[in-house]
């Protein structure tokens, strides 16, 4: 667990109307080799009020080449998210399959969901073409 104490003074930043004062509070928890947790607050001393607040959850299982992975983010100021993951690699290919979905907090807000399929080759062999 650690802390981070803010000040930005407006005066020496054009960008800001106000003075920004904050305190950014960081843990994270990592068991079994393959279980994390971890979770962000950030207090603004001036407003008086939590000004963001991220939480992250992350397991990880091997079975031969292939690797699942599963990450639930919730966010309170952003889309919540959640991620399954199989990965396949050896030497020469990398294969890697994910399903993410982004969901509102509000009930209201319809959920997005993508499909990612990304292939990667490593060349075994390399090659110049003359007069290049």
């Amino acid at each position: 667990m650690n802390g981070r104490y803010e000040f930005i003074d407006a005066h020496a930043d054009n960008r800001i109307a106000e003075d920004l004062e904050n305190i950014t509070f960081f843990g994270s928890y990592t068991g079994f080799d393959n279980f994390s947790v971890s979770a962000t607050r950030r207090y603004d001393i001036s407003q008086n009020a939590i000004a963001s607040s991220n939480s992250v959850l992350n397991m990880d299982f091997s079975n031969g080449f292939w690797n699942y992975q599963l990450s639930q983010t919730f966010d309170a100021t952003n889309l919540d998210e959640t991620t399954i993951s199989a990965i396949y690699d050896d030497d020469f290919t990398r294969i890697k399959l994910s399903l993410k979905s982004e969901s509102q907090t509000t009930a209201s807000s319809d959920s997005i969901q993508s499909l990612a399929i990304l292939i990667q080759l490593t060349p075994f062999a390399s090659f110049t073409v003359p007069g290049i």
